[in-house]
């Protein structure tokens, strides 16, 4: 996951209840301080409602979630998904150094609703792995999941992220 603000950590939510495990990448330190405090008030309302203890969460934490400043920590990633600042240029250059480090088979999803995703996604060598993985908000309670397909973006691609999708209990909406 790239980014912990609102919908970072939404997502980074979906993801430890779903059993997978993930990475939560940001600029900094301070920022991943945040998207950790962020991440952690998604789970109050499982809490209060005694539905998860606070153990549960420390566990799900240790086990299952690992923060990091480097793009690098992303080689192992299946599925890696941006929710950074809405600027085309800075997403670009992230895909572009992601690109060189991801196998081939890495799906590059992004939470974007208002940049073009096809316009993203001609900075790479293969734009059939980019695909839009617009969560909404709160994206750990909202039940859809619309998944939009770039200009090239392969079949593996869109039925991997459907799958997803259905993994992490949403009700994917392709577009």
């Amino acid at each position: 996951m790239l980014g912990g603000g609102v919908m970072g950590s939404g997502i980074i939510n979906l993801l430890l209840q779903g059993g997978f495990e993930a990475i939560l990448w940001d600029i900094n330190e301070g920022a991943i301080d945040k998207g950790v405090k962020a991440i952690r008030k998604t789970f109050e309302y499982p809490i209060k409602k005694k539905k998860m203890t606070q153990t549960d969460l420390e566990t799900l934490f240790r086990d299952r979630l690992k923060t990091t400043c480097s793009l690098e920590d992303m080689k192992d990633a299946d599925l890696v998904i941006e929710a950074v600042l809405e600027d085309m240029k800075i997403k670009q250059d992230i895909w572009k150094r992601l690109e060189g480090i991801c196998p081939p088979h890495t799906v590059f999803g992004t939470n974007t609703s208002a940049l073009p995703i096809t316009e993203m996604a001609k900075v790479l060598k293969d734009p059939g792995r980019m695909i839009g993985l617009h969560f909404f908000n709160p994206a750990h309670r909202m039940q859809l999941l619309e998944v939009i397909c770039a200009g090239k973006t392969s079949d593996a691609t869109l039925a991997t992220s459907v799958a997803f999708a259905r993994a992490i209990q949403k009700i994917p909406i392709v577009v």
